[in-house]
């Protein structure tokens, strides 16, 4: 028996279960040998490594931190209203 669950959205089937049909014998009742099979496909590998990456990274970037804190102290931070604008308008579309 297989199993889709992409509902035919993609070719690769990332879990496919395959099952032997229970045999039984007149004479004596066997247990019913079953096999199931699981197969995960190449993305499955590539999302775990991103994932790996992103947790080794550090939460916080200090070095960028520190440098905007050194700007601010110093008075040179400077803020462009119409880049922030863009921005958020941006994203937003």
């Amino acid at each position: 028996m297989k199993v889709d669950l992409t509902n035919g959205v993609s070719n690769q089937n990332p879990v496919e279960l395959n099952s032997r049909p229970a045999t039984t014998s007149s004479s004596a009742a066997a247990p019913a040998e079953t096999q199931d099979r699981t197969t995960l496909s190449t993305s499955s590998s590539a999302v775990s490594t991103l994932v790996s990456q992103a947790m080794a990274s550090p939460e916080v970037r200090q070095d960028k931190v520190s440098a905007l804190k050194q700007q601010i102290a110093s008075g040179n931070y400077n803020i462009n209203p119409s880049k922030i604008a863009s921005g958020i308008l941006s994203e937003g579309m």
